[in-house]
């Protein structure tokens, strides 16, 4: 406003010193030309006056212009008087007007050269800051040209100035002297005005340059405020984004406003700009002309630099806006991050805790827990404070400065609070370490012990090792707690301490694992020895049960334990297989790298111990199939015994059956006889007899067959023996009934064969004829029994079992019984000899019918047969009674006789 100002009044005293620089050459021409001292034509020179008076901004502003006309008024009054007097007296005045108007002309020719010198500063401080476009590159040059010329011309008034002041001579030289005075102020003003324009062209690039950096700035703040927020959704990150992205457009657009206006600048100054500055000779009325057109360049130049100027001012305005969005999206970042680092600084606190309530590390993470806890409350109180600045729209520009502090106080209590964090997490590793100590400790205790325990050589090489790394984790566990305390304290950087500790703590950590590790492999090599053990044992087994089939195939091939114990042997095979495939998976594993990590540690250890747990159990199952094996081998021996029962209950129920049927035909046959009631009543009961007997030997076959079959398909040997023990018993029971059927078919063949008869002539024959009978029955019976004796001999030969001699057994027992019937059987004869006598009855005697017929088949039945045994039992099983009534019998035939 004061360079406008001070321009104008320039104008003015440009337009007075033009009129008074006419008027005087009015004058002068008044002096020269007697006709116009005359007076007759000063009207047209007070015409050209008021003419060439007039400003070149248009006012009737006028400079002298009434003594002149007082002057020319004393002229024409008195046109007829002597002017001489006078005329030297106007000289006086105009000498002194004129070097009057040389000092004004001079003191404006200094000002216009000073103002071309600042427009010239000014343009160069200007240039300073911009990168002018193409068409005002050389408006420094013209710049400083034109100030260079403006004081070259200050120089030249100055001294044509002097020169009139100190001039004595006339006024058409002092005229002179103050037109170049005149010129040169001219010519100042004229290149003061081009310096101007150029100083306002470049300071429109400034405002345009600027803007566009507040555009940038502003661009730069929203990015900003959308970066630092995150993904944060809080009303204050709300509004700030919102507040950035719109003082970011209205930035955009005085950005634009200030460019197109310093553009039309430039292009307005160009024509002037690339003119090249130089010293004219030029008239005073052209200079004036130039200074009009110049005035009016600079006037537009002004207006589009202000309007740059004034949009630049609201670009920035707008771009404070968005930066304190910025700031205030940076403090609430930093309020969230300490919020943040105050719950994880918590956390690890309590985390340390939980690790080792009681110890140091603990302590120090609770602590640091508590600073991040007031460092947090120091970010969101300067959080809040900046944000309030989102709701005062005035005077942006005032509170950067204040939310910027704000922020930057919550930045660095954030800061803080994470640092806090940081320690309190360390507080946590370090606590792990301690812990992964005492871990290690057990560790090489637990592999000493395994070690100890198993004397294997690989696991006390483990167990070394589990030492040596337990101790290195205690040192580094110690060394990290240490640290620890110091940090504690710290209040600058410690990232790098952090670092070391964390460093410290890993390796403690890792040592730590490393005596798991060993300890892992001192329990893996015990379980990989068992899964060995498991193994051999397992194959064991499984030899075992494939001898024990071979000898149960020698044993009994038809039998069904046979069948078992190949079932078994089947499976002691495939358990040894298995149990051998665990060990070799097992010892696979082992033979690997184990893992430092002690989950898989873990992972593996479980997975050996399961393989040799199952090496263990199929070794186990494979003992068990063995254990059967043999249980069923002990059976399948037994079988022999039960069958062989079983044969001798069949024949001896086959026997009786014989017997019986052989009885029962000869019952008929007396039944259809003459014979007595009483002889057929004796022949029946006694046929019945060997019927019933004969019955009860096929019970007990069954019973034998059936507890053969049972030991055949006992699953334990106490129950085959029991079930062998029943099929004997059954088979002796079977033996002794068909001796009874036996035994009672000899009583119905004797009361058949001494049933009464008519004696003729051929007696003796009938006689011989039964005793003959009586010894065939009885070869027969003889053969019968040699012919079970070579049965049985044969099938113990195929079994090959000693034990199994039944038989024998039997023949023993019926010894034993033929001996008890002997000793009966020579009582029997000598009582009935007795009775005989004392009857006083000529009878035969009895004694010498045993004698004879013992005498007959003492040859063909020698005592040592089974025949002869089986009679002599018969004879024996007769009793008293039989014999009584045998006697009767004969005694009553050959009474009749």
């Amino acid at each position: 406003m004061k360079q406008f100002c001070g321009l104008a009044f320039l104008a003015l005293l440009l337009n007075f010193l033009t009129c008074d620089n006419a008027a005087t050459r009015g004058e002068i021409v008044n002096l020269k030309n007697p006709n116009l001292r005359n007076g007759w034509s000063m009207n047209n020179l007070s015409a050209q006056n008021e003419e060439n008076i007039v400003n070149p901004d248009g006012s009737d502003d006028v400079t002298d212009e009434e003594g002149d006309g007082e002057a020319l008024e004393g002229q024409n009054g008195s046109p007829e008087k002597s002017a001489e007097p006078k005329v030297h007296a106007q000289e006086e005045v105009n000498k002194e007007s004129l070097k009057s108007k040389a000092q004004n002309a001079k003191a404006e020719a200094e000002k216009a050269a000073k103002a071309a010198e600042s427009a010239k500063k000014n343009t160069l401080d200007a240039l300073e800051k911009v990168n002018v476009p193409t068409e005002l590159n050389n408006v420094k040059k013209f710049a400083e040209s034109a100030a260079t010329e403006a004081q070259k011309q200050e120089n030249i008034a100055t001294e044509a100035e002097k020169k009139v002041a100190e001039a004595n001579g006339e006024v058409v030289e002092l005229q002179k002297l103050k037109d170049e005075v005149d010129k040169a102020a001219k010519k100042a003003k004229q290149l003061q005005l081009k310096a101007e324009i150029a100083e306002h062209a470049v300071k429109a690039q400034v405002a345009k340059t600027e803007a566009e950096k507040a555009q940038k700035d502003a661009t730069t703040a929203k990015e900003v405020a959308i970066k630092e927020t995150g993904t944060s959704k809080s009303e204050n990150v709300t509004k700030a984004i919102d507040m950035a992205k719109k003082e970011e457009e209205e930035t955009k657009n005085q950005a634009s406003i200030a460019s197109e206006n310093a553009d039309k600048a430039a292009k307005a100054a160009q024509e002037e700009v690339k003119k090249e500055i130089k010293d004219e000779n030029k008239e005073i009325s052209q200079l004036e002309n130039e200074i009009t057109k110049l005035g009016d360049i600079l006037n537009t130049v002004k207006e589009l630099a202000s309007n740059a100027e004034d949009a630049s001012k609201n670009a920035k305005k707008e771009m404070a806006k968005a930066q304190i969005a910025a700031e205030v999206a940076k403090a609430e970042k930093a309020k969230i991050e300490a919020e943040n680092a105050k719950l994880i600084a918590d956390t690890a606190s309590k985390a340390a805790e939980d690790i080792a309530k009681s110890s140091k590390a603990a302590q120090i993470a609770k602590n640091v827990s508590a600073k991040a806890e007031e460092k947090s409350k120091v970010a969101t109180e300067a959080a809040d404070e900046a944000a309030n600045a989102l709701n005062e729209a005035e005077n942006p520009e005032s509170k950067i400065d204040d939310v910027k502090k704000k922020a930057t106080e919550a930045v660095n209590a954030a800061e803080e609070a994470k640092k806090e964090k940081s320690k309190a997490e360390i507080a946590v590793e370090v606590a792990k370490a301690e812990e992964a100590k005492k871990e290690a400790g057990k560790a090489k205790v637990a592999a000493k012990q395994v070690a100890d325990k198993s004397k294997l050589e690989k696991a006390i090489q483990a167990a070394d090792k589990a030492s040596k790394k337990t101790d290195e984790a205690s040192k580094l566990a110690e060394e990290a707690l240490s640290d620890l305390e110091s940090l504690e304290k710290e209040t600058g950087e410690i990232k790098t301490k952090v670092n070391e500790i964390k460093e410290k703590v890993q390796n403690a950590i890792n040592a730590a694992l490393e005596a798991h590790k060993e300890k892992t492999i001192a329990e893996i090599t015990v379980e990989v020895a068992k899964a060995e053990e498991a193994k051999k044992e397992a194959d064991n087994a499984k030899v075992a049960a494939e001898k024990a089939k071979e000898t149960a195939e020698k044993i009994a091939k038809t039998s069904k334990s046979t069948e078992k114990i190949t079932e078994e042997v089947r499976k002691a095979t495939e358990f040894a297989k298995t149990a051998g495939d665990a060990t070799t998976q097992a010892a696979t594993e082992a033979a690997g790298d184990v893992s430092s990590e002690e989950q898989n540690q873990k992972k593996m250890l479980q997975s050996i111990k399961q393989k040799a747990e199952s090496a263990l159990e199929a070794s186990q199952e494979a003992i068990k199939a063995k254990t059967e094996a043999e249980n069923f081998l002990e059976i399948a021996k037994e079988v022999p015994k039960a069958e062989a029962a079983k044969e001798e209950a069949q024949k001896a129920a086959t026997a009786a059956e014989e017997a019986k049927t052989e009885a029962l035909k000869i019952a008929e046959e007396v039944n259809k006889s003459d014979a007595s009631e009483s002889e057929k009543k004796k022949i029946e009961t006694a046929a019945n007899e060997t019927a019933g007997e004969a019955e009860k030997a096929a019970t007990f076959a069954k019973e034998a067959a059936d507890a053969a079959k049972d030991t055949n398909e006992a699953v334990t040997l106490a129950v085959a023996k029991e079930k062998v023990e029943k099929a004997l018993k059954a088979a002796k029971e079977a033996k002794k009934a068909n001796e009874k059927a036996s035994y009672a078919l000899i009583r119905t063949k004797k009361q058949y064969a001494l049933e009464p008869l008519e004696i003729t002539s051929e007696a003796g024959y009938n006689i011989t004829e039964k005793e003959e009978q009586v010894k065939e029955e009885i070869e027969e019976q003889e053969d019968k029994a040699s012919e079970e004796e070579e049965e049985d001999t044969l099938q113990t030969d195929q079994t090959e079992i000693d034990e199994v001699d039944i038989s024998v057994d039997n023949e023993e027992e019926e010894e034993g019984a033929a001996d008890e019937q002997s000793e009966g059987e020579k009582d029997t004869p000598e009582k009935e000899a007795k009775e005989e006598q004392a009857s006083g009855e000529q009878i035969l005697d009895d004694k010498e019918a045993h004698k004879t017929l013992a005498e007959k088949f003492k040859d063909s039945n020698p005592a040592k047969t089974e025949g002869d045994k089986i009679l002599e039992t018969l004879i024996s099983d007769v009793g008293e009674d039989t014999l009584k009534n045998m006697q009767q019998d004969l005694h009553q035939y050959f009474k009749g006789k």
